[in-house]
C-alpha cells in the first residue's frame, strides 16, 4: 500500500533552463495523518528518454514544517537593507 494520497495533487514546472526542465509537486500523504510531500524534478529534454523524470528532492512534511518552508523561501524575495 502506497504511503501517497491519490487525493489532490499539485505539480507544475517552475524552471526551464536550456534543455533542463525542473518541477515541484506537492500532494498530501496518509501517513503521518496531515502531512504532505514535496517533489523536486528534473527532467532532461535532449535525452534518450526526455519524460524520465530524475528526483532532486523529496520531503514528506508536516503542515507546520511545510509552512516554515515556505516562510524560509519568502524570506529569501525579500530585499536586504
Amino acid at each position: 500500500m502506497s504511503n501517497t494520497s491519490t487525493s489532490t495533487s499539485s505539480s507544475a514546472p517552475f524552471l526551464a533552463t536550456g534543455d533542463f526542465i525542473y518541477s515541484a509537486t506537492v500532494r498530501p500523504v496518509l501517513r503521518p495523518c496531515g502531512s504532505v510531500n514535496v517533489r523536486l524534478t528534473s527532467r532532461w529534454t535532449t535525452a534518450k528518454d526526455p519524460q524520465a523524470e530524475q528526483v532532486a528532492l523529496d520531503l514528506t512534511l508536516s503542515q507546520a514544517e511545510l509552512a516554515a518552508l515556505i516562510t524560509v523561501l519568502q524570506a529569501g524575495l525579500q530585499p536586504q537593507a
